[in-house]
């Protein structure tokens, strides 16, 4: 007698082989994580390098957020990103591959564009309209991801600065006519010429500065991101004070190069994450009247003392960090001088030669020539920024910069100058007080 079910088990024998082919291939797939999850469970996957990762999932995590957490991220331990969902009904996934578009339309870069291959999804629709979402983001034709710095010049919050502070009760008073400006940039930067005295200002007068803990407040308003304390009166407070400003910088959120509670902290880079790219600072002081206990060494606190070969040293290891762009701060050079002298221009050339994008100079209380170095930018001195020095017009003026990067690259340059007033208050000028500052920065004499 015919067996009539004999067609529909050759039928469902190459349909359940092919069910277990696909679900084998799929197990072994090597950047396959999905046993961690429930079959009810949407997944997606995005293979990317940890730059793009760093930048890109916080932004997720306040878009899913706004989405009352439709979406999560279920995984940020290694170099991709896992967003799974189980609201089957859900219709919002295109809208996460296009909130970098909206937002975000100066991002790129090729190594992220290279990973674009790397996305894997599962069979849902939905899924996969999430990660093309990604694809067309990753290959699209954007321009290069752009941030800004600010960097002023001298900031020195004792004596009479402290004074005036005290007297008007008012902690924000040097920065009150600056820190919107200042604090609009992605990364602003100073010098801080003071250390920080536990017990409060005591000395008014003389070259012993110690500023009173709550003058922090200002440098907070101008939002001040890092300071480099590389200079010849960080060890005015002795090293307590020193380990003191240090540890009280970085309890108020303010980073800090240049110093360390040895040599090899001193020596190495302080790192700013900002949109997905690494900003390396350096910091050296090249006072040859500073003290030599203010220098850090192998078994206490101090700053990095300038040595050329130590310089080449430090760069060398703050490249294997891969940072995008590597500052130098510079403290040298000689009072009241309008040109850079020889050993401070051989310095920053040297930084620059060995890697350094930028160098920005402080100390000689005045502004200093500019100059182009193999299409990288050095600013021999900045002059004062918040100080006291009342007695002559070069050290009432000073020079605030805001660079704009495309990536690692200067892009545009802006130089904002300033005029001191009242022994502690700068403020930007315009017309033509703007024209009779810029016109004292003489161009680099010959060496």
């Amino acid at each position: 007698m015919r067996n009539k079910s004999t067609p529909k088990a050759i039928l469902i024998i190459p349909i359940i082989f092919l069910a277990v082919f696909i679900y084998a291939q799929f197990q072994n797939h090597p950047k396959n994580n999905s046993a961690h999850y429930s079959k009810s469970e949407k997944i997606s996957k995005i293979f990317v390098d940890e730059n793009l990762k760093n930048f890109i999932c916080p932004h997720l995590e306040k878009y899913f957020k706004d989405q009352n957490k439709k979406y999560q991220i279920t995984n940020q331990d290694s170099a991709e990103i896992i967003i799974s969902s189980k609201n089957e009904s859900d219709d919002t996934a295109e809208k996460i591959g296009k909130i970098f578009q909206n937002s975000y339309q100066k991002i790129s870069n090729t190594s992220w564009q290279a990973k674009s291959n790397l996305i894997y999804y599962s069979t849902s629709s939905k899924d996969k309209k999430l990660a093309t979402g990604f694809k067309n983001y990753l290959t699209g034709k954007l321009s290069k991801l752009e941030w800004n710095l600010n960097a002023v010049g001298d900031i020195m919050l004792a004596r009479h600065v402290g004074k005036k502070m005290i007297t008007s009760e008012n902690w924000n008073l040097p920065f009150l006519k600056t820190a919107d400006q200042l604090s609009s940039a992605d990364i602003t930067f100073a010098n801080l010429e003071s250390p920080f005295a536990e017990a409060g200002q005591k000395i008014f007068e003389g070259m012993v500065f110690g500023a009173d803990p709550m003058a922090i407040a200002g440098l907070k308003t101008a939002g001040i991101d890092i300071v480099s304390l590389a200079n010849n009166h960080f060890g005015n407070q002795g090293k307590v004070g020193m380990k003191y400003t240090m540890n009280f910088l970085t309890q108020n959120g303010i980073k800090y190069t240049g110093a360390g509670n040895n040599f090899t902290q001193a020596h190495t880079a302080t790192i700013i994450n900002i949109k997905g790219l690494k900003v390396a600072f350096l910091g050296y002081n090249g006072v040859n009247s500073t003290p030599n206990f203010y220098a850090a060494d192998s078994n206490s606190a101090g700053l990095a003392s300038w040595n050329i070969s130590q310089l080449q040293r430090d760069l060398a290891a703050t490249k294997k960090l891969k940072p995008n762009v590597i500052i130098v701060s510079l403290h040298a050079g000689v009072e009241y001088s309008y040109q850079p002298n020889s050993d401070q221009i051989n310095f920053a050339r040297k930084a620059i030669d060995s890697g350094a994008d930028l160098v920005i100079g402080h100390h000689p209380h005045c502004i200093e020539p500019i100059e182009n170095y193999h299409g990288k930018f050095i600013f021999y001195s900045l002059g004062n920024f918040v100080f006291d020095q009342m007695w002559s017009e070069q050290t009432k003026e000073g020079l605030t910069i805001k660079l704009t990067f495309a990536d690692n690259k200067v892009v545009k340059i802006e130089l904002n100058p300033v005029y001191i007033i009242d022994y502690n208050q700068p403020h930007f000028v315009t017309g033509r007080e703007t024209d009779k500052i810029l016109a004292n920065i003489l161009p680099l004499s010959n060496f």
